[in-house]
């Protein structure tokens, strides 16, 4: 791994075995989903993504508003006389035109906009004949409508059927520009409210692959803690009912295996502690495990450095802290599309270096303050 200028780092000075430790370490030792706890705008798929989004809908809904306003203002000058009717007919296409968009931009098609696109064919398609040409700009949004609700091939469908009735419509003067403008106006609105329908979408399978993950990881406690805990318990009920049997013989016989079932309840409750203690300790390799896999789940190519033979030494609170302040950064970083992570060790002290490729190479040494 090299930085921007070409130097390379000194191969005595740097750790590296951080992946066969993560591998090789007790399952005890990874880390758990409860360790990380960072603000909400760094979490791939909440705060900025989500205003974001919010943002871009709000922009396509409010552009609908002005484009399909600006072609109802324009029959003041051109057919004055068609103003009322096609005023009325706007105010009542508007609405479903804009609950077709906002459903397709949530990632979801209700069976009732079906019957709201009919509504809105019919009065669009019922005002044409009356209008004629200065009406054909409605049939855009009603080609925008039926990519989003219908799906195919039955909304390409309709919307070559849109375009050509807008193509004889118009005839030979206006035909042709209405035409590849319905086809046009429908792609430019149908095709980021399908984006931002599929960007939610995967934000909420992360939200949920995240909510498997800690379960997940609670059975895989719950199940440690019965394999260590549980057989030691049947094991003292064993003893316990065995030296009860003996009690009722032979006090005397009884003795060793109340001092067995004693030693035994012992040895059970040293390694419960134990087991807790080593859940609540956090680990390097740990840590680094999941900054991995947070930043993976992001969708960047993040890896831990090839491994040497070895171990990865235990870092203080410190480092931890300082890692996942680098990692909560980076998560925040949109241009971010490949981290390697490196330990290394420097006068005695352990650190972390991070090589991020975003808009630009940037290496960046973590040590713990």
């Amino acid at each position: 791994m090299t930085s921007p200028s070409g130097d390379r780092p000194d191969r005595c000075d740097t750790i590296g075995p951080v992946t066969a430790a993560v591998d090789a370490a007790p399952r005890w030792r990874r880390p758990t989903a409860v360790r990380w706890a960072f603000p909400e705008e760094s979490v791939p798929g909440s705060g900025t993504g989500d205003r974001r989004l919010r943002l871009a809908a709000t922009g396509i809904l409010v552009g609908t508003v002005l484009i399909v306003g600006s072609g109802l203002s324009r029959l003041t000058w051109s057919a004055p006389a068609a103003l009322p009717l096609a005023a009325l007919a706007t105010v009542a296409y508007l609405p479903l035109h804009l609950r077709h968009l906002t459903h397709a931009m949530a990632g979801r098609v209700p069976a009732g906009d079906r019957w709201s696109l009919a509504a809105m064919a019919a009065v669009v398609l019922g005002v044409l004949p009356v209008l004629g040409v200065p009406w054909l700009g409605a049939l855009h949004p009603l080609a925008a409508s039926a990519l989003c609700v219908l799906r195919g091939p039955w909304s390409y469908l309709t919307v070559a059927a849109l375009a050509g009735t807008a193509a004889i419509t118009g005839g030979p003067d206006w035909g042709v520009y209405f035409a590849l403008a319905t086809l046009l106006y429908a792609a430019v609105l149908a095709v980021p409210a399908w984006l931002i329908g599929t960007a939610r979408a995967v934000q909420t399978a992360r939200a949920r692959l995240a909510e498997e993950a800690v379960l997940r990881e609670r059975l895989r406690i719950d199940g440690e803690l019965r394999d260590a805990v549980g057989r030691s318990l049947e094991e003292i009920v064993a003893l316990g009912e065995r030296a009860g049997e003996r009690a009722a013989v032979s006090p005397d016989a009884a003795g060793d295996g109340l001092r067995t079932l004693v030693r035994t309840s012992r040895d059970a409750l040293a390694a419960a502690r134990r087991t807790v203690r080593h859940y609540r300790e956090p680990s390097l390799a740990g840590e680094l495990a999941t900054a991995v896999s947070l930043l993976r789940a992001a969708g960047v190519d993040a890896a831990l450095a090839p491994a040497r033979p070895g171990t990865v030494p235990e870092a203080g609170e410190a480092l931890l802290a300082a890692l996942r302040a680098e990692v909560a950064r980076l998560l925040r970083d949109p241009t971010l599309r490949r981290c390697v992570f490196t330990v290394t060790s420097r006068g005695g002290r352990t650190g972390l270096r991070i090589e991020a490729d975003g808009a630009g190479p940037v290496i960046r040494e973590v040590t713990p303050t």
